[in-house]
């Protein structure tokens, strides 16, 4: 077994790294190599077994995120289809509106040319 190496042989090693102390975010400038990219890599490799299991985890979860997925998809159109209603019915308000405001301008020009009638 041990031919197959530790699972990190694709990781780079760096040097003065003692077998218990851990890279981690904070002290990861410490320990940088002259490549930053292989530091990077470093600090997120994961062993094969850790691969496996967060793969396993994840298809453990597909058909969960597809229907979720799914859902999302459903809603984000039932959005736009309000938000397509809501602008329609905006124009309509504007429209009528707009009819309003010159219903009101005939109203006076006619009050303005008929002093006789009053109609407040």
């Amino acid at each position: 077994m041990s031919h197959l190496g530790d699972g990190f042989e694709a990781c780079p090693k760096l040097p003065n790294l003692s077998p218990t102390e851990q890279i981690t975010p904070e002290n990861a400038k410490k320990y940088k190599d002259e490549n930053q990219d292989e530091t990077t890599a470093h600090i997120y490799c994961v062993a094969p077994m850790e691969e496996a299991r967060y793969a396993e985890t994840i298809r453990q979860f597909e058909p969960d995120m597809v229907f979720y997925q799914s859902r999302i998809e459903e809603l984000e159109k039932k959005v736009t289809e309000a938000d397509e209603q809501i602008l329609s019915q905006e124009t309509q308000i504007f429209q009528f509106d707009l009819m309003v405001g010159r219903m009101g301008q005939i109203l006076q020009e006619y009050q303005q040319n008929n002093q006789t009638n009053n109609f407040v």
